[in-house]
């Protein structure tokens, strides 16, 4: 298996989100995803109207040319891409493929996963961030996104990193492990090595939506079993 990886989702420009706040952050973060074996990154900074993260391209691109100086002189830095977070309605109007962020994390999806059938049936792509495989966001959250990448409705994942500073770093290999036992090596190296170069080179991505998608069982947790012994 490629050992290789590239993020699709991360708030590593600095100044202009609730990630990276200083340029040594960003290059702090920028080294430590590579550590973990990610050779390219896509900065994609939030854009929320009426709010102070909407900075222009212009202002993001200033960013990247500022830490492509460091990128080019380091080895130890994965390749840099600008992304950007965008109303979908935008992005289909002028024929663009959008990529869905994290939906494991929003509570329509919670309620109802099979919704995510129709956004890839209107031509949108899945992203799933490793954290949520963590609990990072929550036991429904972790929930939805096992079901989800079981059952092959991912085409990408992503760290949605903001900070240097978080325990993700340490977890990583971790919970990369527990994605392989459960979707196996080629459908992991696919989902977040594959698909993410095919993105960047503007290939076309194979698409496969289950006719009869698998629940799992969750799993049992010590207060469950103490719960189920006190009845």
């Amino acid at each position: 298996m490629n050992n290789q990886m590239i993020d699709v989702h991360s708030h590593v420009l600095y100044g202009i989100d609730d990630g990276s706040k200083t340029k040594e952050e960003s290059i702090e973060i920028l080294k430590k995803l590579r550590t973990l074996g990610f050779t390219s990154v896509v900065a994609t900074p939030h854009y929320i109207e009426g709010s102070a993260y909407q900075a222009n391209h212009e202002a993001k691109k200033n960013i990247m040319d500022d830490l492509f100086q460091d990128i080019k002189l380091r080895e130890d830095l994965p390749n840099l891409y600008l992304g950007n977070e965008i109303y979908i309605f935008d992005l289909r109007k002028k024929g663009f493929v959008p990529i869905i962020a994290h939906p494991e994390r929003y509570q329509y999806v919670q309620k109802n996963p099979e919704i995510v059938r129709n956004w890839i049936k209107t031509g949108a792509l899945l992203q799933g961030n490793y954290g949520s495989m963590s609990g990072r966001y929550g036991s429904a959250a972790k929930d939805i996104f096992q079901y989800l990448i079981y059952n092959g409705y991912y085409q990408f994942l992503g760290t949605d990193m903001h900070r240097s500073e978080s325990s993700f770093y340490d977890k990583f290999h971790e919970i990369k492990e527990k994605i392989i036992k459960l979707i196996g090596n080629q459908e992991f190296q696919k989902i977040s090595f594959d698909n993410p170069k095919k993105m960047l080179t503007n290939e076309e991505i194979e698409v496969t939506i289950p006719i009869h998608p698998t629940k799992l069982k969750k799993e049992k947790t010590f207060f469950s079993i103490l719960k189920v012994k006190c009845r």
